[in-house]
């Protein structure tokens, strides 16, 4: 019987044995935590500057208050933060689109439509279906948009993962029964130390093409915007996540934020 037992011990041990993961997230400074956020691989975090920010930045140069042409709660001093997170039950389950309601000192973060207890996760590249898929927001029928575009293919070429950490299933809040843990805030670094380089290795090797526009030194046009995303189906996305490595690490590190201590 206890023989039994052992197998039975070591079999449920290997089962849920806990596994490890490093992921980032990007938001402003003062607000800690992934409790109810999104965060991603390194790829998810690329696709995310350029299929949902570059590729509007064309609408939100003409409608700066539409869909995704905000900051998340505020573009003041917002930074990428790397966590170790470590759960027993994996990262597969049904990831949630988290977002903000709310102001700087009470953003309200809410995670839609996923598991309401286990992490969550998405692969990026399966998230869009069609062009019509990647329009923000979605048009089942949409005129045409080069944005829609933009985002789609920069979907399938980057990929990368996206993952959502429901409160529920948080062990520091919630030890006698969750699912997911931060074992580590490994580094807090500017967003800008981040996205500069990448953003300046499109530009440059894209400017070929761009100074053929009619407009070189709009980076909003049609032109300036189908050079510098020709340029990144160009590029092994491979390169991406070893240029946003390497740049992260080589960033000076912010002591992660303290509201107790003076910043």
């Amino acid at each position: 019987m206890k023989m039994i037992a052992a197998t039975i011990a070591v079999v449920s041990a290997a089962v849920h044995q806990t596994s490890a993961t490093v992921v980032y997230g990007l938001r402003p400074y003062q607000i800690t935590g992934i409790d109810e956020k999104d965060t991603a691989d390194v790829l998810g975090e690329v696709f995310f500057l350029f299929g949902d920010r570059i590729a509007q930045s064309q609408k939100c140069a003409a409608n700066p208050s539409g869909f995704f042409c905000k900051c998340e709660v505020t573009c003041e001093d917002n930074v990428y933060t790397s966590y170790n997170i470590s759960t027993p039950f994996g990262l597969d389950h049904q990831y949630g689109a988290c977002n903000p309601q709310g102001d700087l000192k009470h953003p309200d973060y809410t995670c839609y439509k996923g598991d309401p207890f286990y992490p969550g996760s998405a692969q990026v590249n399966k998230r869009y279906n069609s062009t019509a898929e990647g329009c923000v927001p979605y048009q089942p029928n949409p005129p045409y948009d080069p944005s829609c575009n933009w985002k789609y293919k920069t979907s399938k070429h980057i990929g990368g993962t996206w993952y959502s950490t429901p409160a529920a299933g948080d062990c520091s809040t919630h030890p006698s029964n969750c699912s997911w843990k931060v074992e580590s805030t490994i580094k807090v670094v500017n967003e800008s130390c981040v996205n500069g380089p990448l953003l300046s290795y499109v530009t440059k090797n894209a400017d070929g093409c761009i100074q053929k526009c009619p407009q070189p030194t709009n980076s909003t046009s049609t032109c300036y915007l189908d050079c510098f995303f020709e340029q990144i189906w160009a590029t092994p996305a491979a390169k991406f996540e070893k240029l946003f490595m390497d740049t992260f690490d080589s960033c000076p590190g912010r002591q992660p934020y303290n509201p107790s201590i003076a910043q």
